[in-house]
Formats: structure tokens, C-alpha cells, sequence
């Protein structure tokens, strides 16, 4: 997940859970091109231990993160 954000640094996680097998659910902040933190968003990790597990992080634009976490 580190490797898809602006500043993998600055990443804060919080209520990180198992929802099903092999996927995850929680939020991440962490500081965007300009330097300031963009706030608490859900992401959506599947297939963890895949070489490519497919990832979803919430934005202003889409909220399935989310959609997909609040169902489990």
C-alpha cells in the first residue's frame, strides 16, 4: 500500500480488520504532493499475499473502499 501514496512515510493507519480471507479493511491518512495530511480515508485490500493484491483507497472522487468495507 505504501508504494501507491505521494509520501509513504507519513501513512497512519487505524481500525485495520480482517473482513473476509485474504482481505482487509481500514483507513490510512497520509500527506499528499503539497506536504499536508489529506485525512483518515478506508481502504480495501484483497488477495494479500499475491504478488499484485488489489487495492482500493477512498478519495473525493469514489467511496467503494468504503461501500465494500461497511458490507462485511
Amino acid at each position: 500500500m505504501r508504494a501507491r501514496l505521494k509520501d509513504p512515510e507519513s501513512a497512519r493507519f487505524q481500525n485495520i480488520r480482517p473482513v473476509a480471507r485474504g482481505e482487509i479493511c481500514g483507513q490510512v491518512n497520509a500527506k499528499n504532493a503539497f506536504g499536508g495530511y489529506v485525512g483518515f480515508q478506508h481502504f480495501w485490500l484483497k488477495d494479500i499475499e499475491a504478488p499484485r493484491p488489489t487495492l482500493l483507497i477512498d478519495s473525493a472522487d469514489t467511496k467503494l473502499a468504503g461501500v465494500i468495507c461497511d458490507q462485511h
